[in-house]
């Protein structure tokens, strides 16, 4: 891109070229060597290479693309999941901050909804979010019919209607092969057991993420419970 002399405001500089490596490696090289001014979309492990180097200012800025859970009230989706409480249940045994803290070495922040800090993002969304409460969640799952009466660790159904007692309270979690994604597995995983919730880790390739059912689209199948992807 060059400059435009007839714009209303001209800027101060000539030219922006803008590059694409397919090697995040190559990219964090090219900055420490000072042959590029910024990048963006680093993975959280290059990003944090950066933090205490003072040639480097770290921005976590909105980018139009997030990190989701979509979780699955269609026909093929864990029964459980039509229960409100069991929603919120497992909205509040989740320990989102410990995504940031663990993962993303502190730099981002927890949205409070899919518009988080965009013109649409309504503010007093926020009061309206559960807080993490990993008790609480063990209470609501109760008040739902699930408890962990054979401390396995794992809730089960008790007089839950549609699902035979003692059915464990497991969901199927589907993500993309990338690395930090399936880091993300690993964390819900561990911090849900604490409120009896177990997950079935899933991953697959990017491209059947989203692909269409006739080519075998993973989460347009509807096979799974919980999906993970931007």
């Amino acid at each position: 891109f060059t400059r435009n002399d007839n714009f209303m405001t001209p800027p101060w500089f000539n030219e922006v070229v803008i590059s694409f490596y397919p090697d995040q490696t190559v990219v964090r090289t090219i900055l420490q060597n000072g042959q590029a001014d910024m990048s963006t979309f680093g993975q959280p492990s290059e990003v944090l290479d950066f933090v205490d180097d003072p040639n480097f200012n770290i921005s976590s800025l909105p980018a139009g693309v997030t990190e989701n859970w979509y979780l699955n009230l269609g026909p093929n989706g864990n029964p459980a999941l039509k229960d409100i409480r069991v929603r919120q249940a497992l909205v509040m045994a989740l320990d989102r901050q410990a995504f940031v803290d663990d993962l993303l070495g502190g730099v981002t922040t927890t949205p409070t909804s899919y518009w988080n800090g965009t013109p649409w993002e309504d503010p007093s969304v926020a009061e309206l979010w559960p807080a993490y409460d990993s008790e609480a969640a063990v209470a609501l799952l109760a008040e739902a019919g699930w408890t962990d009466d054979d401390g396995d660790g794992t809730c089960e159904a008790h007089g839950v209607e549609g699902i035979e007692d003692g059915t464990p309270l497991v969901f199927t979690h589907t993500t993309t092969a990338a690395t930090l994604r399936m880091d993300a597995q690993v964390l819900a995983q561990d911090i849900l057991a604490e409120s009896c919730i177990g997950l079935e880790l899933i991953t697959v390739e990017p491209t059947l993420m989203l692909a269409t059912l006739d080519n075998g689209g993973a989460q347009r199948s509807g096979e799974s419970d919980i999906y993970h992807f931007a």
